[in-house]
């Protein structure tokens, strides 16, 4: 990768934060960072992209997270945690969009010439989506660079009360494939980015918000069909509405993790290996050691029966808000939607032995 771009007099940077919009008991209660950001008007502005780099930050302290995953507070998983566990675990690519072949959709007029510095240029702009799932090196990269991330804090936001005459910048969806692309690094990202499924089909700059009477198997089943789908035609996941609150979690290559990969291969066997999708490439995406352990994690994970998805299928989907989480609960539990009841696994157990 080389060294880092010069520094670009950044501040210092907080050590900890807790992005939470709610203050009520959650599931992450007790692991909130203590500095605090304000993303409740955060639809535009640099401080959605500062809050994901201190999660990252905070997540590398953990050695064995590899890999890490922002989604939206109004995101489910499509597939069981052992699914997803060893789908993240099979990529050797950041699922980021940093390529300028694959597309062309960057929105080149939010670019400013105000950005521009030794080391960032117009050539490195690049689009994607801000819900990500970064290898280590990668997130290293992100929470180590301070002049990228300098020159969009100053010149990457949007005014909504003077927009007459001025463009939008959206940093969370430009600065981290911008930052690779600096670094020549758009081959480390898979070109595609995406990770949330979303129904873009009633227009506008938001996706469908799904009421309960949408939220059945069949949904579920339509969601992983049009993921499907979107191989062929681009599924589009970046003009989204970053104005929610994000989570970040990580993947671990604990012990945890590899009795899970067993009990989601079983779940996917017949699931098609994409052969011509770009994951399984033999890309270094860090140092070489790094690179011979991914590589390792991967025949192990194919040998134990886990075929992996392409990288055009996400793992996750949204808009399911607090209002309809009964509802999305029941879809998840049911064994005809994602599966997630205990009681799944055994029942498929006993059919294949029947």
């Amino acid at each position: 990768m080389g060294p880092l771009h010069g520094s670009a007099d950044a501040p210092a940077a907080v050590d900890s934060m807790d992005i939470s919009n709610d203050p009520g008991p959650c599931i992450f209660s007790g692991s909130e960072l203590r500095a605090r950001l304000n993303t409740t008007q955060g639809y535009a502005q640099h401080v959605l992209a500062e809050a994901a780099v201190l999660l990252l930050r905070a997540a590398l302290q953990d050695e064995s997270n590899v890999h890490f995953v922002m989604v939206s507070d109004t995101s489910i998983p499509l597939y069981p945690p052992q699914v997803v566990w060893a789908q993240m675990m099979s990529e050797q690519r950041s699922r980021l969009d940093a390529c300028m072949y694959r597309r062309k959709d960057i929105d080149i007029y939010r670019w400013s010439a105000a950005l521009s510095s030794e080391h960032f240029g117009k050539q490195h702009w690049r689009k994607s989506s801000q819900w990500f799932m970064l290898t280590r090196p990668a997130a290293l990269l992100v929470v180590a660079d301070s002049h990228v991330r300098e020159l969009f804090r100053r010149h990457c936001y949007t005014n909504f009360t003077v927009l007459i005459g001025r463009s939008m910048c959206v940093s969370d969806e430009h600065y981290l494939p911008s930052l690779m692309a600096s670094y020549g690094l758009d081959d480390a990202t898979d070109c595609k980015g995406l990770v949330n499924f979303n129904d873009w089909s009633p227009g506008g700059w938001h996706p469908k918000t799904f009421a309960a009477k949408d939220i059945t198997p069949a949904l579920y089943h339509l969601k992983v069909q049009m993921s499907w789908l979107g191989k062929k035609g681009r599924q589009l996941d970046s003009q989204d509405d970053s104005s929610s609150s994000s989570s970040s979690s990580s993947s671990s290559s604990s012990a945890q993790g590899e009795a899970g990969a067993g009990a989601g291969a079983a779940s996917m066997q017949q699931v098609e290996h994409d052969d011509d999708d770009d994951d399984a490439g033999d890309d270094d995406d860090g140092d070489d050691g790094y690179a011979l352990w991914r590589e390792d994690v991967s025949r192990w994970m194919v040998s134990a029966g886990y075929v992996p998805l392409g990288s055009h299928c996400p793992l996750f989907a949204r808009k399911f808000t607090a209002g309809v989480v009964n509802e999305t609960l029941a879809m998840a539990l049911s064994c005809a939607g994602i599966g997630l009841g205990s009681w799944c696994a055994e029942q498929q157990w006993l059919a294949g032995t029947g």
